[in-house]
């Protein structure tokens, strides 16, 4: 919700802005009639908010992750043509990073020994925490619409990505303070068998990932002039995907909240 909040006030500020710039440049060449050229290339940069949907099961203990969230970058070429009425269509290729932090607390119910060889069943929180990492490089297909004027527009699209990586480390950390008091007033250590609070339950490539993923994305953009003819472009984008990311948990999918800048030049 913070991230909405933000993406939100950028964008009103942005439109403020280049509604200025636009209304004292309309006869000059910086105008609308630049995007009625035929051949637009480009390039993107940009950072991702992503949001978990669904349920993630990890396999070594079968524990239920949910309400992840983390962070990403991409990178891409991009290529659109004018087509009339104020649209563009284009497509592009491009690089995607995205990361996914998942966690939860739960009490177990531990068998502590007292020095006397006295033992307790104590309730001992723990904090489990899933990091799961996804690479893929994608392609994606897009329409782009002025409706207004020469400075926003709203863009849909379609895209295909290809998962080449995604991993997982699930870890498990004892949130009890050390030394532990028991009931009859000794202490306890509570250790894994690596002698420390934290352990590493799972680690490695995500269990049964979909290599191929559908998404669609709805955004909206902002074009500021960036020199004649050039365009520094600020751009939003929801992602919404189609499908799971492993069919190990059939309801998990990642959406994203995309901001990018784009640099975009007649070819």
């Amino acid at each position: 919700m913070i991230m909405i909040k933000y993406v939100i006030l950028i964008t009103t500020f942005l439109l403020f802005s280049v509604q200025n710039v636009f209304s004292q440049n309309l006869d000059s060449p910086i105008s609308f009639q630049p995007k009625k050229l035929p051949n637009w290339g480009g390039v993107f940069l940009g950072f991702s908010g992503n949001f978990q949907s669904g349920t993630l099961q990890t396999n070594e203990c079968n524990c239920l992750f949910e309400n992840g969230a983390g962070s990403g970058i991409i990178l891409g070429v991009l290529y659109e043509k004018y087509i009339g009425n104020a649209l563009n269509i284009g497509g592009s290729i491009g690089y995607e990073n995205k990361s996914l932090t998942s966690l939860f607390r739960e009490r177990e119910i531990i068998d502590l020994q007292s020095p006397n060889g006295e033992s307790f069943k104590t309730p001992i929180l723990f904090r489990h925490t899933a990091d799961v990492s996804i690479q893929q490089l994608f392609v994606n297909a897009y329409a782009k619409w002025y409706p207004f004027s020469q400075v926003l527009y709203f863009k849909g699209g379609i895209n295909v990505g290809y998962m080449f990586d995604a991993s997982i480390t699930h870890s498990k950390e004892i949130l009890e303070r050390n030394p532990y008091r028991l009931p009859d007033g000794s202490d306890a250590t509570i250790l894994f068998e690596n002698n420390s609070q934290k352990t590493v339950i799972e680690q490695g490539p995500l269990p049964n990932s979909s290599p191929l993923q559908f998404l669609v994305d709805v955004g909206m953009g902002i074009d500021i002039p960036f020199g004649e003819y050039t365009y520094l472009t600020p751009v939003f984008r929801y992602i919404i995907p189609l499908n799971t990311v492993t069919s190990s948990s059939p309801s998990f999918s990642v959406n994203s909240l995309q901001f990018l800048m784009e640099l975009r030049f007649p070819m």
